[in-house]
């Protein structure tokens, strides 16, 4: 991700899969990622974690991941 940022943000020539579509993928992957940490070390519980696991934007996420 951090590459990424540093290409988009300094408009290097090189551009790569982390532009566009797939750079918002990057930053919706590490939002959930810290969301479900944070819960985690808030001591929330499994059923609380599964409720975000079955969200709509969680399993449209993991299906647009799968597919890379």
């Amino acid at each position: 991700m951090k590459d990424a940022r540093n290409r988009s943000v300094h408009r290097t020539r090189q551009r790569e899969a982390t532009d566009g579509p797939s750079l918002h993928l990057l930053s919706e992957s590490a939002y959930f990622l810290v969301a479900l940490c944070l819960l985690r070390e808030c001591g929330a519980s499994d059923e609380t974690l599964a409720k975000l696991q079955r969200h709509q934007r969680f399993i449209w996420l993991g299906g647009q991941v799968a597919a890379l």
